[in-house]
């Protein structure tokens, strides 16, 4: 393109109205991401700024490596106030600490986003700095090619559609659904109509782009014909658009029809940094909280905690493999909780009631953070490090900080603070009736556990009904009010004094720590030797029991746990702390207890830790101190308390232990992205397909016509038609004389065509033939020098059938 045509107004006008078209649609694609009016605020400045560097890097000639030098400039001082608002003094300045969150955010802040816990994220952190260099650098580069140059305009085009590519890459794993007439539900609507605007609009900023130059070089040419060859371009333009609508339209319909409402984006790809199903459960360091050293030990303070419900969660276990309550996987290996990066607000999934609270970390250390209800935002006060290393898990809600603290240790330590906000669902009047959810995982069977399975029998005899959460309720208080606190082995230390945990106990026992099926299966065989008949449910927390089974809350939990899933109901094991009084929390605080989940979605606490104040009426021999040296879970790894525990180092199974994919689900991996992709093909094809077959139709309908004058003029027809979408003739103001002359084409055809057309003779079928066979020489000649790119983009080229509509010349027919 001449520099003259460059400084044409229409030229610098259209394109960044095509380039400000996209910038919408790029809009449209990532407002889910953020859905914040900042990022429309920050979208348009960074449109109206690139955009002006492009067109004034254009307009005054400045060479590519200045257009580069002031957009880096310009970038990194808008960084701030556009990018990272919160770093922005008054909100329009940068800052030096800003300034660094940029640079580093260049780098690491995709990775957040693509990871981040749920969308949208807002003005979070710097995670608006990936979609704002991402339009910037789109607009100033696209807009910059499509007004510089000719032949790589379309280089432009598609380096302006990416910026529409960043809200499909990074955007919600599940689309929206849509309507059509109000009975046709299309999946991923929003996504489907986005993306076929983006591809209108690129090809008719292709198609616009494209005639302007023509017209540009027509008019220096041929003035008069400038009129002409706007209705041409109005006329190509309408019916290229209906085939590609029609073409977008089927292929659209094809893929909504074969695919779900999920999509494969970046974060349902990318593989989690968190595994938690390989770490050491934190149930197995239960009894370390309550050694000497850490009974009386304060962990850390809560201010804001309120109501009769202290419960202070640090981790959910919702995975028993008969060793350990874990976080675990789903039955194909995949994980089950999968830890996301926390957002700064995260919306709840149900209604409840407000909780805010600051936690100041004292003793305690570790990546399981002090939690309440289900969490929306946790700060800790400006530091960075621990900001950024906050994760969601989204199926237990565990809040955890992977920050590292030096050497091996991950979390957060003595000193840190952080305030949390969440939601502490309220209990309907209603609850108590509701019933418990199917779908439990763990093989909690008969023949596994012959014991559990005994005792449940006894419940179900006794009329206690586990599938409502007041049976459940009923059944858990029995259990706990059958057995007896016991928190460790030695009943007295080796100076005859008694352990801290022994305090205010009438007759302290001794029992083994572990929640492993043998050591489960013991304590429901000490509830069974009993022999005493079950009070009825409404007596369950009054009536007179004789306390048999020994143990604590690790057990407990684990024994209600099971309980529940022995008939098919999904429960878990939760490990936390409950503060007696004040804010201060202890190692005595140290508790766990077991979620029931309920038939509308959400989860019912259940206190599981035995009674303490009625002294045991039999302890069996398998709880006799003498006999401990030979039972003391000899397989099970030794388990360092919290505090000394790496996650990332620890695992309760290995590679060999996960379940192996399904038989051939190696094919249907493979299988699905071909047949996607051969689906996206025939897509692209079916509008260069569709045009290749009406040229040949046509061809054959105008050499096959019966009246052999008819078919002389279709061979004319043919051959201009060929040379139209070549751009050898002007389709519409040609006479035959004028194509002879401008193409060199034998003179005589154009006779030949002249004579049958204005005079009466009776051309025969010989003729015809040979009439289309000079005709087949020519456009052989005409074309032999052409490369094979050219032909094929003759071969697609619509530029005939406008010229048809345009003339709208009859068939010419003999009687």
């Amino acid at each position: 393109m001449n520099r003259s045509v460059l400084r044409r107004p229409g030229w610098v006008i259209g394109n960044t109205l095509f380039a400000a078209a996209n910038l919408v649609l790029a809009v449209a694609w990532s407002w889910p991401i953020y859905a914040d009016r900042h990022f429309l605020l920050m979208s348009a400045i960074t449109g109206v700024v690139a955009g002006g560097i492009a067109i004034g890097g254009a307009i005054w000639r400045l060479g590519s490596a200045t257009v580069a030098v002031i957009s880096i400039a310009v970038l990194t001082v808008g960084a701030v106030p556009l990018a990272i608002p919160s770093q922005a003094p008054f909100g329009v300045l940068p800052s030096l600490e800003g300034l660094r969150v940029f640079a580093t955010g260049t780098v690491t802040s995709w990775r957040e986003l693509a990871t981040v816990a749920t969308l949208p994220v807002g003005g979070y952190r710097a995670l608006l700095v990936p979609v704002y260099l991402t339009f910037f650098l789109t607009i100033v580069v696209g807009l910059s090619i499509a007004l510089r140059s000719r032949r790589l305009g379309a280089l432009g085009v598609f380096v302006s559609c990416l910026a529409s590519v960043f809200g499909a890459v990074f955007g919600l794993a599940v689309g929206a659904f849509g309507s059509v007439a109000g009975m046709v539900h299309v999946a991923q609507a929003r996504e489907i109509l986005l993306g076929v605007c983006v591809f209108l609009v690129a090809v008719a900023w292709l198609a616009w782009r494209l005639s302007y130059q023509r017209r540009a070089k027509l008019t220096l040419v041929s003035p008069g014909a400038r009129r002409a060859r706007a209705v041409t371009l109005a006329r190509r333009l309408s019916l290229g658009t209906a085939m590609l609508f029609i073409a977008i339209a089927f292929g659209a319909a094809a893929v909504a029809s074969s695919v779900d409402n999920s999509r494969v984006v970046v974060r349902s790809s990318v593989v989690p940094v968190i595994d938690a199903t390989t770490w050491t459960s934190p149930l197995s360091s239960f009894r370390s909280y309550f050694t000497d050293t850490n009974y009386n030990a304060q962990y850390f303070s809560v201010t804001g905690l309120s109501g009769d419900d202290r419960k202070v969660r640090l981790a959910v276990l919702d995975s028993y493999d008969g060793a350990t309550f874990h976080v675990g996987q789903n039955a194909d290996g995949e994980l089950a909780d999968r830890y996301q990066l926390l957002p700064g607000v995260r919306a709840p999934q149900g209604n409840g009631d407000e909780v805010t609270m600051t936690v100041t970390i004292d003793a305690y250390q570790g990546v399981w953070l002090p939690a309440v209800g289900e969490v929306t935002s946790v700060d800790f006060a400006g530091d960075s490090a621990l900001d950024n290393a906050v994760y969601v898990g989204d199926s237990t809600g565990n809040v955890i900080n992977m920050a590292a603290r030096g050497s091996q240790a991950l979390g957060v330590g003595a000193g840190d603070s952080y305030s949390y906000s969440g939601v502490q669902l309220v209990a309907s009047d209603a609850e108590q009736s509701q019933t418990l959810a199917d779908g439990a995982e763990a093989d909690v069977t008969k023949e596994t556990y012959p014991q559990l399975t005994e005792w449940r029998a006894r419940l179900v005899a006794a009329d206690y009904d586990l599938t409502t959460l007041a049976g459940a309720s009923q059944a858990i208080e029995l259990l706990t009010r059958s057995g007896f606190l016991s928190r460790g082995v030695d009943v007295l230390n080796l100076d005859k004094s008694a352990p801290a945990w022994t305090v205010g106990l009438p007759d302290p026992q001794a029992s083994r720590a572990g929640h492993s099926t043998e050591r489960i299966e013991t304590l429901f065989s000490q509830l069974n030797e009993s022999g005493e008949p079950l009070p009825a449910p409404a007596d369950a927390g009054t009536a007179t029991v004789n306390p048999t089974a020994i143990g604590d809350d690790e057990q407990f939990a684990t024994a209600a746990a099971l309980l529940f899933q022995s008939i098919g109901k999904q429960s878990r094991v939760v490990l936390g702390f409950v503060p007696e009084d004040g804010s201060a929390v202890y190692g005595r605080d140290m508790r766990a207890w077991v979620q029931v989940k309920l038939s509308d979605g959400t989860w019912a606490d259940i206190d599981a830790t035995p009674q303490s104040t009625v002294a045991p009426h039999k302890v069996t021999t398998k709880t006799n101190v003498e006999q401990m040296p030979t039972t003391v879970q000899p397989t099970l790894p030794d388990v360092e308390p919290p505090s000394q525990v790496d996650p990332a180092a620890n695992s309760d199974t290995t590679a060999s232990d996960r379940p192996q994919d399904t038989a051939f689900a190696w094919l249907r991996a493979l299988i699905r992205p071909i047949a996607i992709a051969l689906l996206v093909l025939v897509v692209l094809a079916s509008g260069p397909t569709a045009i290749i077959v009406i040229k040949r139709s046509r061809r054959r309908e105008r050499q096959g016509r019966a009246d052999p004058g008819a078919a002389i003029i279709g061979g004319w027809d043919e051959l201009v038609d060929r040379l139209a979408d070549s751009g050898a003739v002007a389709a519409l103001t040609e006479t035959r004389r004028d194509v002879v002359r401008r193409t060199g084409t034998p003179e005589a055809l154009a006779q030949i065509a002249d004579r049958v057309a204005f005079s009466r003779d009776m051309p025969s079928s010989a003729d015809s033939a040979a009439y289309w066979a000079d005709i087949d020489a020519e456009l052989e000649r005409l074309l032999a020098h052409r490369t094979r790119w050219a032909r094929l983009k003759y071969a697609l080229s619509t530029t005939s059938f406008v010229r048809s509509i345009k003339a709208g010349r009859s068939i010419v027919r003999r009687s």
